[in-house]
């Protein structure tokens, strides 16, 4: 029996408007958009080749942080497909790589080290306790539904 082996790719969206629509983004607006970017730039075979293993495992619209998985000969593929995407739902976007990976854990760590450099980078000028413990709340919540992701896995 062969093993079936993957790659998990840590993603951080980018965008230049702060308040951007991507709060409205679902982890099926965005992988039919690496799924359509796939096709554009690699054809049939590309789309062949990534459109089975390709699968979203986490998305977050508030950190923009995301868990890519893909088969392991195929990763290359998606991260020159990422350099390529510029727009999804007409919203100007980045990918930023965090981390290339094969376990899920290690994956979870750096999530976990973003969600906390994240936290501290949106705090950093907050003047009024209360959103200093607005945002604590919320980067709790990513990270309980970043647990609750990893379980499923």
């Amino acid at each position: 029996m062969v093993r079936f082996k993957n790659r998990y790719i840590v993603v951080e969206l980018r965008t230049r408007d702060a308040n951007s629509s991507l709060f409205s983004l679902t982890s099926q607006h965005f992988r039919n958009s690496i799924r359509d970017a796939i096709d554009d730039n690699f054809g049939l075979l590309g789309a062949a080749k990534c459109h089975q293993s390709l699968n979203i495992k986490f998305w977050d619209p508030l950190t923009k942080l995301a868990i890519i998985r893909i088969a392991r000969d195929h990763a290359q593929i998606l991260q020159q497909t990422l350099l390529f995407i510029s727009s999804i739902n007409n919203q100007e976007v980045q990918f930023n790589t965090i981390y290339v990976g094969a376990t899920i854990k290690h994956c979870e760590m750096n999530c976990r080290e973003f969600i906390n450099r994240w936290l501290s980078h949106t705090t950093k000028n907050a003047v009024n306790k209360q959103v200093i413990l607005d945002y604590q709340q919320k980067a709790q919540g990513v990270e309980e539904k970043l647990g609750e992701a990893m379980q499923t896995m």
